[in-house]
């Protein structure tokens, strides 16, 4: 292909990550993101596949703390305690942005802490201009900027309002020692969440786009502090701290007509829209896509890289993309909050899929029906 040198836009952990492939296979690589490193007040929890997938990530392990225990809360007030197949494992954001940035550039990528402004093509590649009207050319455009990513808008046809995921969240030091807790509402398409980390406690809740107004959200999460005291957080700091932001939750057809890779540009990580619409999990995803994008580069086969994202959503994330309207329903709720809270059967299904075990569609059916018929 030629290429010499790669932007991309975003340096968090989709962007790093591929950053450091790329400039470790030997590629030119420019890494743009003006507020670089930043704690983002989401759940930050890292599934098995993560460490399973990509051993150079297993230093991430110090930053961590690894949940082995969870309380799920039910829509009828059901609260169930349960053994989690693997630990769940919670990192501060910016922690983790920042090993993963040094990492980038020790590989020899070059950081630059600007924001793009503009894109427009120039020759094959692309002339990008920053916020000091500074132009730089590159040869491949790589998207790591978001659910609001530049890139996408400007290629891709926009996502429907209820291909997001509005999540409300307060990052806050731990001073206490809660339990993991994941709480469902009836009427509600998402969750509340209490992920304790090392040394700070993500408490948020994530629901679909225009469901419900804000107050009611807030609701919904204060209810989730009532049922768990040992927070530390009151209702006040709740309302005054936490912060709300997007991301993506792709239904089955947007998902399948999302385009990934084009004319010397890609998509990673949430602008790609890769995350699970159920369980809201993007960060195992940030970095499957930019393994899977740097390989294909790595290999002078760029436009491999559609077929094998889209060989991830089909095992994946199209599932959740189709039935998760049937998991959120309220009737479907009330029958998961019945067995869940009674079987041993659902509960180790449930400990499975919290800690993101990739499953087949047959074992899921076979716990389901174990413990349909009491198991």
């Amino acid at each position: 292909m030629g290429l010499k040198k790669i932007g991309i836009i975003g340096a968090g952990p989709a962007g790093s990550f591929c950053a450091y492939k790329l400039a470790k296979a030997g590629f030119e690589v420019l890494l743009f993101d003006h507020k670089a490193v930043w704690d983002k007040p989401c759940g930050g929890g890292l599934t098995a596949p993560v460490w399973e997938q990509f051993p150079e990530l297993m230093p991430l392990q110090e930053f961590c703390y690894p949940n082995e225990n969870a309380r799920l809360i039910t829509s009828t007030g059901h609260k169930v305690e349960i053994k989690l197949a693997n630990p769940l494992y919670v990192i501060s954001r910016k922690q983790m942005a920042q090993f993963l940035l040094d990492t980038a550039v020790s590989a020899g990528a070059k950081f630059i802490p600007k924001r793009i402004l503009k894109l427009a093509r120039k020759n094959s590649g692309f002339e990008l201009e920053d916020t000091d009207s500074v132009k730089i050319q590159v040869d491949f455009l790589i998207a790591a900027d978001g659910v609001n990513s530049l890139v996408r808008k400007t290629f891709c046809p926009r996502w429907r309002i209820d291909d997001y995921y509005f999540t409300l969240s307060l990052l806050a030091p731990r001073t206490m020692n809660p339990v993991l807790t994941v709480q469902f509402f009836h009427g509600l398409y998402g969750y509340a969440w209490i992920f304790p980390g090392k040394e700070t406690l993500s408490i948020g809740i994530g629901v679909r786009m225009r469901t419900h107004k804000l107050d009611k959200i807030y609701s919904f999460l204060e209810q989730t502090l009532d049922q768990t005291p040992d927070t530390g957080i009151s209702k006040e700091k709740l309302r005054s701290d936490a912060r709300g932001f997007l991301i993506p939750a792709l239904g089955f057809s947007s998902l399948r007509a999302q385009k990934v890779i084009g004319d010397n540009w890609a998509l990673i990580g949430d602008a790609s829209g890769s995350a699970n619409s159920v369980t809201g999990e993007g960060l195992y995803y940030a970095f499957k896509t930019a393994h899977l994008l740097a390989q294909a580069l790595i290999s002078g086969k760029p436009d491999g890289y559609q077929h094998e994202w889209w060989g991830v959503c089909k095992k994946e994330l199209a599932g959740p993309s189709l039935w998760g309207s049937v998991f959120f329903h309220k009737w479907s709720q009330k029958i998961f909050s019945n067995y869940v809270s009674k079987s041993a059967s659902a509960q180790k299904l449930a400990s499975q899929l919290m800690v993101g075990m990739r499953l087949k569609r047959t074992e899921i059916m076979a716990g389901i029906l174990k413990a349909f018929f009491g198991g």
